[in-house]
This record gives structure tokens, sequence and C-alpha cells, in this order.
């Protein structure tokens, strides 16, 4: 049975479809832009398997596949967009810039770590294709990643509900230090942004004097105070306290400028 040999072009992805696509439009597997079928008709010693239904009648019979270099996918265009395809998901889809799941349009915060809507570095909102963390334009789909619309409002990713980015939280924190805190804190806010145990040498050592150190004035004046109202009985949980959940302060202070709880 003849099959379809055509490159994406795009991308210049090569692929083999059955000949019931000729002429029908669908999503290209490696750079997700549409593409209308128009290739090349071969004879029947290079049939394939179609990874696609056909829209219309049974499907042709599978044959021995002869690749491409570099083969498609086994499941070529799968969740994907394809006009003509029944059960295709829709096109509109958001995923979350943090963590890379499907949020609703009018989703505030994502249900799987807890972030909102349009915060973070990690995954293009549009096709969930890895981003760098400085990158203002998706690599994969070309969407710009600067700014972005999330229902019926436009918001910035850096600034949402006063958050900062990861790098402009440990900025200013001194030296190799940063890298330790950036990691803390990408820790953090994979699990959801909530509370999360984690030892700090430093702050178990110093205490109080720790939290002065980074700006946390209130809180180490709470724990000060503490200390005294005890005559220095709850000393011992005070530097536990701070070894464990310094780091989470130091978050809350950093990232979601909250120097309480």
């Amino acid at each position: 049975m003849p099959v379809i040999k055509f490159a994406c072009p795009h991308c210049s992805h090569q692929l083999t479809l059955p000949i019931e696509f000729q002429g029908k439009e669908g999503e290209c597997p490696s750079c997700q832009r549409k593409v209308q079928v128009n290739g090349l008709v071969v004879g029947e010693e290079r049939a394939v398997k179609g990874p696609l239904s056909a829209p219309t009648g049974q499907a042709p019979p599978p044959l021995n596949v002869t690749p491409i270099s570099p083969p498609p996918p086994i499941n070529e265009f799968k969740d994907r967009t394809v006009q003509g395809v029944p059960g295709a998901p829709p096109s509109n889809r958001l995923f979350c810039r943090n963590c890379g799941t499907v949020m609703s349009n009018n989703a505030s915060t994502c249900r799987s770590c807890g972030v909102p809507a349009g915060y973070g570095n990690r995954f293009c909102p549009h096709c969930k294709a890895q981003t760098h963390e400085s990158a203002t334009k998706c690599g994969a789909c070309g969407a710009e990643l600067g700014k972005q619309k999330h229902g019926n409002a436009s918001q910035n990713s850096e600034t949402l509900i006063g958050t900062k980015s990861l790098e402009q939280a440990v900025a200013g924190i001194a030296g190799s230090n940063q890298e330790y805190y950036r990691a803390e804190f990408q820790s953090i806010q994979d699990a959801g942004g909530g509370f999360r145990a984690s030892f700090n040498l430093a702050a178990f050592l110093f205490g109080p004097i720790w939290y002065i150190y980074h700006g946390m004035w209130k809180k180490a004046l709470i724990l000060i105070g503490a200390s005294i109202l005890t005559f220095a009985v709850a000393t011992p949980l005070i530097w536990a306290y701070s070894g464990l959940a310094s780091n989470y302060d130091l978050y809350l202070f950093k990232v979601r400028g909250k120097e309480l709880w």
C-alpha cells in the first residue's frame, strides 16, 4: 500500500504516514507546529503501521516498517490536536511553569505543587517543554515566556502576588551559599510551597544570630524572648527549631516576602 514521506517545513523532522493522511493537518511531534501533510507518495515496500486511525472507514492493515532516520516516535501525534481525529485533546491547555502539571484556565494555583499560576521558569506553559531559567522564548514552540495570559488577566511570572523568582531571592545571599539556598528553595516549591524541614548547620549553631544576619529581626526577637521568658529552659528547643525550620523561614522571607509565618 502506498505511503507518504515528507519533512516538517519548520524543523525538517522526517515522517512516514499512510496515504490516507495526504492533505490533512496535524501537529509535528518534534516542534509541535501545525503542518499540512503534502509529501511524496512511495510504493508498498515502504508501507508503515500508521500511528493514527483513519478518520473514515477502516485503518489499513499494518505492514513492515522501513524507518526514516531519525525514526518517528512510536505514538506519533499522540496527545496532539489533529484535525479530523475524534477524541483529540483541546489545543488551549496550560501547564504549570514550575512542575509541568496541566492546569485549568481559571486555576489560580497549581494543584500539584501549590505554586501560583504563571510562576516558575522550568516549563513552557503552552507545550510543557523544559526551558532555561533565563529564557524569554520557548525553544520548542516559540511562545513568549516573560508575560503570559492566564484566564482574562495578563500576569508577570516574576512578580505574581508578591513572590520573587529564585534568582531574585538568592541574589542578596553571599558567595557559594547561593547555590545551597537555591536548591533548598526549589525543593520547597516542588513540595507545594508548604513547610518542609531541612537541617541547616549554621542556623543550628548560631540560632537567633543567624536570623539577625539574614535580616529576619522579628523572628530573632521572638526566639530570644521565648528563651528569656522561660529562663533559658526553651533554649535547646529554640536552637533545634533554628536548625530545622531556618531554610523554610528564609524561603518565606526571600521568596514570599513574609518575615513572620
